[in-house]
């Protein structure tokens, strides 16, 4: 009897590691997927500060020379 009970024990402690492991893991993914999106939204965010200043200096150009004229 002392024996099935430490036996139980060593099943139910290996339950809860599997448990704490796999939120380990969905820690770390969910890290990965944040460090991906994050890095993708810089990236995104200069390509489109980017394109917007050359139409930003053409706009500008046009303006001083329609106020030099």
């Amino acid at each position: 009897m002392i024996l099935n009970l430490e036996t139980e024990k060593i099943v139910d402690s290996s339950k809860r590691l599997g448990i704490v492991s796999g939120y380990s893991q969905l820690r770390t993914t969910l890290g990965i997927l944040g460090l991906i999106g994050d890095l993708t939204f810089q990236l995104l965010h200069g390509l489109y500060t980017w394109w917007h200043r050359g139409s930003m200096v053409v706009e500008a150009i046009s303006i001083l020379e329609r106020a030099c004229s």
